[in-house]
């Protein structure tokens, strides 16, 4: 099979540039889209639980923030999917005050986070009476004042002792600021999405994300509806030449790519897998699919890449960057139960926060 444009891996990366690139070039652009397993969505999917028929589990990405989250609100729109609140908190007048943190063995309220005399840290007189928000707002005014308000061009210009801001990790950049115990008082109380690699990364992200006033909207049908809907639509217009009409490849494994030269310089080698009760391998006996392409993209995740077969990969740049994508290791526990419990605790909706290794509720 010969294509102009190969993309490999069908998450929200591939599927968004399989359809936008459709979009571009017209229906007569010969694009395919290949997935290892039989299930389009990558890091976003949604399940249903069993005798939960109107609950949507996530077990990736669950939400987004309409007036930051511009693209995602802006793609969300024109595909004209059906969106729902997400709320991080209970509704007026409580909102998240009541929210729970168990933090050194002390049970505390997210309103009691600010009160030194509660909170379980021997905190820096500097950071008394600030919660995990406020201290990471305190830290950026102090390295540059109103940092927050800053685009990315004008971060990469900024220096934090002696080095260019993004060459900090953020962690290495909050024990340049707080105290030891302030420290640690961000990361217990930060949940799980205190995990950010990069200092400019997160100024990007507003420090009161969780504030009572941020609205957080899903998708009501699932989250895994974005990157299936954009699958869906790139597989309407379908180009002759590719079999039977088809578009979007499932089941096959990018084992071996070979550079060459010529119109079509690249050659994919395809093993067919088969999925079981969620579980992908390759499909014993089965011969590999060749197709070759004039342009490939691989929307793969790190180790994906790591397994191809590639000249492309000696390339002492990429081979030495490749790792700096990290692997997070993380899950999520779904339960259900007969009545809602919580709510003599004064919780409606929300999370709580740990120190333990469940990290977040």
């Amino acid at each position: 099979m010969d294509v102009d444009i190969a993309v490999v891996g069908a998450g929200v990366s591939g599927a968004y540039c399989a359809w936008r690139l459709q979009q571009g070039l017209g229906s007569k652009a010969r694009i395919a889209l290949f997935e290892y397993s039989d299930r389009v969505g990558g890091r976003l999917y949604t399940v249903t639980l069993p005798g939960l028929p109107h609950v949507r589990a996530e077990v990736g990405g669950m939400r987004f923030i309409p007036d930051q989250h511009v693209m995602v609100q802006s793609l969300v729109t024109e595909l004209g999917l059906a969106t729902k609140p997400f709320p991080m908190g209970a509704p007026k007048p409580v909102y998240a005050n009541c929210n729970l943190f168990y933090l050194r063995g002390r049970h505390l309220r997210l309103h009691e986070l600010a009160d030194p005399a509660k909170v379980p840290y021997d905190l820096a007189w500097s950071e008394r009476g600030l919660g995990p928000t406020n201290l990471q707002v305190q830290v950026m005014n102090n390295i540059y004042p109103g940092m927050a308000e800053l685009g990315l061009c004008d971060l990469m210009k900024l220096r934090a002792f002696g080095r260019p801001l993004w060459q900090w990790g953020f962690w290495d950049l909050m024990f340049q600021v707080l105290s030891n115990e302030g420290y640690q008082f961000m990361k217990d109380a930060g949940g799980y999405d205190a995990n950010v690699a990069n200092a400019n990364a997160v100024t990007q992200l507003p420090a009161t994300e969780y504030s009572d006033d941020t609205v957080f909207l899903t998708l009501r049908d699932g989250y895994d509806q974005l990157p299936i809907t954009l699958a869906n639509r790139f597989d309407r217009s379908m180009p002759g030449g590719l079999p039977e009409g088809q578009r979007v490849f499932m089941n096959h494994r990018l084992a071996e790519m070979r550079i060459g030269s010529g119109e079509h310089r690249y050659t994919l080698l395809f093993e067919p897998t088969t999925t079981v009760a969620g579980k992908t391998a390759d499909r014993d006996g089965a011969d590999p699919v060749s197709v070759r392409a004039k342009k490939v993209i691989l929307a793969m995740p790190r180790r994906s890449l790591e397994l191809v077969k590639s000249e492309l990969f000696d390339d002492p740049w990429l081979r030495a960057n490749i790792p700096s994508v990290l692997i997070q290791s993380a899950f999520k526990l779904f339960l259900a139960y007969e009545s809602p419990w919580w709510r003599a605790l004064g919780l409606v909706a929300g999370r709580s926060v740990t120190d333990l290794p469940i990290r977040q509720t």
